[in-house]
């Protein structure tokens, strides 16, 4: 679980203790299992030396031709999207954090941990990428 998740199921929690208890949260559907939903995107689509952002959940990088990463295009030092990818780095806009499109490792800026690292598998031309091994 993220550090701002966590900051925002506290506040939360401490939120419904102050009304009453946990019914408040019955009623709460809000969770991390949004981003573990597999996405597909065709092997022609991810160009090499390069990547693309999937649904706005995933980047997938083809650092050299038929070598295949993905990652959750989270990035975990704000939580912005990361949008820019080449073959030696992907890139967060918000503030430059830098990471390995083969690893997902921070390479520079603010980012102290790495992109959360996706299963993929290929299936002909089609890429199916999960952050639960169901790819």
């Amino acid at each position: 679980m993220s550090r701002r998740r966590m900051v925002q199921l506290s506040a939360l929690a401490g939120g419904a203790a102050s009304i009453g208890g946990t019914a408040a949260l019955s009623g709460c559907s809000g969770t991390d299992d949004d981003v573990v939903e597999p996405s597909t995107v065709a092997a022609a689509e991810v160009p090499v030396g390069s990547g693309v952002v999937v649904d706005d959940r995933y980047v997938v990088a083809q650092p050299t031709e038929g070598d295949f990463h993905a990652f959750n295009a989270i990035c975990p030092h704000q939580g912005c999207l990361v949008q820019t990818v080449t073959e030696e780095e992907i890139i967060c806009p918000c503030h430059s954090s830098r990471f390995d499109p083969k690893t997902g490792e921070p390479l520079s800026g603010p980012a102290e941990t790495g992109l959360a690292a996706a299963q993929i598998k290929q299936s002909g031309d089609e890429l199916r990428i999960s952050m639960t091994g169901d790819a």
